[in-house]
């Protein structure tokens, strides 16, 4: 290219450049910005963006709107053309844009407009808002643990968000007569955490809906819900009992124990056994008395009875509970459960397997128990006597490098000698593969197989995380 053609090129590179259009954004700051531009675009309306709320479950937020500080105050209508005079002229019009330290000259409640207030969240978010007025009853605090199902819509009258949005507006004489900014709005959300926009648009008419202006915001109509009607018969509790107890032989248990007592009389209680070393898997199982109303869902959780560690929970639907786990010595064991039919019978049927004798020792019953978990829940077969490679590492992500040899496969087993994991993630980094085997509940011990193709140099990489874990992984080579 000649010098002389360069300038040109690099002016209309500019020109196009200038002229091409913005790259949509699919944020929760893009739609408030789209939705103050559409709403001010229309005349005698005006948008006031307060502070963003930020709420967590189980929380209660009040919010003020004559308190908060406004961050934006936008009208972009001309109420009026400005004189051809100051056209002419060329000096500035009227400002378009009041400034946010002071009030709008529509923030005044008048007879004939609206006052609508807009709560914006991201779209996966769920909250509810109502006015803390006599008429309204206070939301009822969250009764449940975060992820599980929230309150009803219409419970306590508060407004629930669709698509992270909820709204209220006032217009004409019930606005004067009771000013939505001389309020107090009181915040909760179903969510873990959110944070929340907060628009105060003020108009003649009803603005348009936040679902006409972001048709992704829209949800869509709602089916009512349906009656399932009673959960199905599990059946009489002793075939009940055969059944679990001929499922564990089948699998290979080595023996098989039955004890029962009788749950309290709002159908909970707790087994406090001494288990052997070994895998087991313990059935909880209720008896289901044909003329009680109450449904039958039995809970449970297995903790150790000294250091309180969790061993296994079930928290399902179904009518019985089912937990797993491995034990590295004799240790007394509690198992509490709940959600029986009131004072009804409970037993507990513990099934033994013995751990494999291939896993070493000298790491201590808690990392042989989990790593023969961690062979148990993917149904590894029998082991080498002896692993080729043991490495250990803390908190963080440790890099662990070892020699293989090509056309071998391997087992990498990696598991907790101390503390606890929030979270663990194991990766076998050989040429172009990275097998990897991640846990978030009981984080305890991962497990992954991998091949040498020709590779003589595989990498361990293990990323743990929470109250000063150490580990400890152990490779084996399985053969061909």
């Amino acid at each position: 290219m000649r010098p002389l053609r360069a300038a040109p090129l690099a002016a209309a590179l500019i020109t196009i450049s200038a002229f091409s259009p913005t790259i949509a954004r699919a944020d929760l700051t893009s739609d408030v910005d789209r939705l103050i531009e559409k709403w001010s675009a229309k005349p005698g309306t005006t948008v006031d963006h307060l502070a963003p709320v930020f709420l967590e479950h189980g929380h209660l937020t009040t919010l003020r709107l004559d308190r908060a500080p406004a961050t934006i105050t936008a009208n972009l209508a001309k109420s009026s053309p400005a004189s051809p005079s100051s056209a002419a002229s060329g000096a500035p019009a009227a400002s378009a844009k009041p400034s946010a330290a002071s009030p709008s000259a529509s923030s005044a409640p008048t007879k004939t407009g609206c006052t609508t207030v807009v709560l914006l969240a991201p779209r996966t978010s769920d909250f509810a808002f109502l006015t803390d007025s006599e008429e309204t009853q206070p939301i009822p605090p969250p009764s449940l643990p975060a992820g599980h199902p929230s309150v009803t819509s219409d419970e306590g009258g508060a407004i629930r968000s669709k698509g992270g949005v909820a709204t209220l507006s006032r217009c004409g004489k019930e606005q004067a007569r009771n000013p939505l900014e001389k309020e107090r709005f009181l915040l909760q959300s179903a969510s873990p955490r959110t944070a929340v926009e907060i628009l105060v648009v003020r108009s003649l008419a009803p603005p348009d809906s936040v679902e006409t202006l972001l048709p992704e915001r829209a949800v869509g109509p709602s089916a009512p819900r349906g009656d399932a009607g009673r959960p199905i018969d599990p059946g009489p509790l002793v075939d009940r009992l055969a059944h679990a107890e001929a499922r564990s032989r089948e699998a290979g248990a080595a023996h098989v124990v039955r004890v029962q007592m009788r749950a309290s009389a709002i159908g909970s209680g707790q087994f406090a056994v001494k288990l052997p070393e070994g895998c087991h898997a313990l059935d909880v199982i209720a008896e289901v008395p044909e003329e009680s109303a109450r449904t039958t869902d039995v809970d449970a959780e297995a903790h150790l009875e000294d250091a309180g560690r969790l061993l296994a929970r079930d928290r399902g639907e179904a009518t019985d509970a089912h937990l797993d786990f491995c034990l590295g010595e004799p240790s007394q064991v509690e198992v509490s459960f709940l959600g029986a039919a009131g004072p009804t019978t409970v037993t507990l049927i513990d099934a033994v397997w013995s751990l494999p004798d291939t896993i070493p020792s000298e790491w201590g019953p808690q990392a042989r128990g989990d790593i023969a978990m961690a062979l148990r829940r993917r149904h590894v077969p029998s082991l080498p006597a002896e692993p080729i490679e043991t490495l250990m590492g803390v908190q963080g992500e440790t890099l662990a490098p070892f020699a293989v040899e090509p056309g071998q496969c391997y087992l990498a087993v990696v598991a907790l000698v101390r503390g606890d994991a929030r979270s663990m993630r194991v990766t076998a980094e050989i040429g172009d593969r990275a097998p990897h085997d991640e846990l978030g509940d009981r984080p305890e011990a991962a497990q992954i197989s991998f091949c040498a193709t020709t590779e003589d140099r595989a990498v361990l990489r293990v990323d743990a995380h929470g109250p000063q874990p150490w580990w400890v992984g152990l490779v084996w080579r399985l053969g061909p």
